[in-house]
């Protein structure tokens, strides 16, 4: 197995409960470090514990039971995590409320899908009827964030059609989505009828016959 799919799975996977040091919005690193971070902290307080409960039992005369302490010490882990786990959850719960307080539906697409669902609205009011487009991106749709994206772009850009379309299908439209330098890869024959930013715009093929544009 590949180094950078192991550590992925060791890093991601090997531990069931979505827990962070970090908070939302960091990058992959400081997750992959803060997991590390945690499951040795899990090891030295496991050892902490076992010194601990080892000298309490020889102290009373009890005999160590190295298992029952094992079981012991990842039922209160469990319950630790699980308490951080519900208190953020309640925390995030509350935020999320307070920014929807008294907005309208599209306020809180644009809060929650940001700029792939704003660039679909200035799409769509540019265009009646159905559109088949081709998207142009600098972005990997095969993992996310572009991935994401991606979907959102597809569902919220709709009657623009950006499927995948058989190569005879000339395109109506051009949905270029964070592209560098996306006016200059303006091929002849497309004029631009919406543009959020040098990298997101869409260029509509110049066709009298495009009678729904």
């Amino acid at each position: 197995m590949p180094f950078k799919i192991m550590s992925t799975h060791v890093f991601q996977g090997a531990f069931p409960f979505s827990f962070s040091l970090f908070p939302h919005g960091h990058g992959k690193f400081e997750e992959q470090f803060a997991d590390l971070l945690f499951y040795w902290c899990v090891v030295i307080l496991f050892l902490v514990w076992r010194n601990v409960a080892k000298k309490n039992a020889v102290s009373n005369g009890r005999i160590f039971d190295h298992k029952k302490e094992l079981l012991r010490f990842f039922l209160v882990l469990i319950a630790v995590v699980s308490l951080i786990q519900t208190t953020q959850h309640l925390k995030d719960f509350w935020d999320i409320r307070k920014a929807f307080k008294g907005r309208g539906a599209v306020e809180k697409r644009l809060i929650l899908f940001g700029k792939s669902y704003g660039f679909s609205l200035g799409c769509k009011r540019q265009v009646q009827g159905k559109c088949i487009a081709r998207l142009i991106t600098d972005l990997d749709l095969s993992r996310k964030p572009g991935m994401s994206e991606h979907r959102f772009l597809r569902y919220y850009l709709y009657p623009i059609s950006i499927e995948a379309h058989p190569p005879e299908d000339e395109p109506d439209c051009l949905v270029f989505y964070q592209k560098k330098d996306a006016l200059n890869n303006i091929p002849p024959g497309y004029t631009v009828k919406y543009q959020l930013d040098e990298q997101s715009l869409l260029a509509v093929k110049d066709k009298k016959e495009n009678a729904g544009l």
